[in-house]
């Protein structure tokens, strides 16, 4: 197996463990960790009137947030389609607006992208006829991210610098953060390693102000690998150590994990045989923790090449 087809299974490894853990840090509007199951309360007298029809559709959209960050999905889609319709029914464009952008998260979980491109679409095209400035930001992030799930990093980079402006005109730093953060991400995938290293930065600036420590540690991964994957292999170690110092610090097994396997690769790819193993024993170990069987499988099988290594140069 030859040297570049071995980075890229080692790499793929770490990088699929940053999508874990992204899963449970929000990154566009959608966190989704467990949530207990939300009841409708629907009073009959409600339907009676707009202000009791908007109410309705109110709580059928937070239901339907709340199912999504559930994943529980089916009835997710079904909440969010009845407070799309009633929306539309009363004319509230705003709810209509928010509706359509929870729609869009919803596919991009699904990861059905053009569905998730239309409805960020749509989302946008409201947002932007009601002049919700922030909700256009949002649904730009949004568009972004299906389109970069999507084969296409430069309508998405176009994106999420727009997001930039407003999210800057507007003073919001949550806004700006996840829109550098995801441009850093698009511009590592046309290996515009430069371009990725300087968004990213900016992110983690914002965070660190705001003191969002596991955040910072999910960029901080993402920035080893991104380092990484321009052959700066030290500069990917140190960064790869302060976000496992982090991630001990808040006793987040996950990016503990993401970081070990981070810098048993880093380790590997400069030949320093014994600190890879070192830290590919802690991403098994860690994964075993988490149980987390997919990821332990690629930590075991990265751990099992390292020793292989070592004895045929002992």
């Amino acid at each position: 197996m030859g040297t570049r087809r071995i980075d890229f299974l080692r790499m793929r490894g770490v990088a699929s463990l940053v999508i874990t853990i992204l899963a449970t840090v929000t990154i566009s509007d959608v966190q989704f960790i467990q949530y207990p199951t939300f009841k409708l309360q629907t009073p009959q007298a409600w339907a009676q009137t707009p202000t009791g029809r908007k109410a309705q559709a109110d709580q059928l959209l937070d239901r339907g947030i709340a199912q999504l960050k559930a994943s529980q999905v089916d009835e997710a889609v079904e909440s969010l389609q009845q407070a799309l319709t009633i929306y539309r029914e009363i004319k509230d464009r705003q709810g209509e607006g928010q509706a359509l952008k929870s729609l869009g998260n919803l596919y991009y979980f699904l990861q059905d992208y053009p569905k998730a491109i239309e409805s960020a679409q749509r989302s946008l095209a409201v947002a932007r006829f009601i002049k919700d400035r922030e909700l256009e930001a949002r649904a730009l992030i949004n568009l972004g991210l299906a389109q970069r799930a999507n084969g296409d990093p430069e309508s998405a980079i176009a994106n999420y610098q727009n997001s930039l402006a407003i999210a800057k005109s507007l003073s919001n730093r949550e806004l700006e953060w996840k829109a550098l953060y995801n441009q850093g991400l698009a511009y590592r995938d046309r290996k515009d390693y430069t371009k990725a290293v300087e968004s990213l930065d900016r992110s983690l600036t914002i965070v660190r102000d705001i003191k969002d420590s596991q955040v910072e540690a999910v960029i901080l991964i993402n920035l080893g690998l991104t380092y990484s994957g321009s052959g700066d292999h030290a500069k990917a170690i140190d960064i790869y150590q302060q976000s496992l110092a982090l991630g001990e610090k808040i006793d987040n097994k996950t990016i503990v994990a993401g970081a070990a396997g981070g810098l048993g690769s880093a380790y590997e790819a400069t030949s320093n045989y014994p600190k890879a193993a070192e830290f590919y024993q802690l991403w098994v170990k860690t994964s075993q923790e988490l149980k987390d069987s997919g990821t332990e499988d690629v930590a075991r099988s990265a751990l099992e090449r390292i020793e292989r290594s070592l004895k045929e140069r002992s």
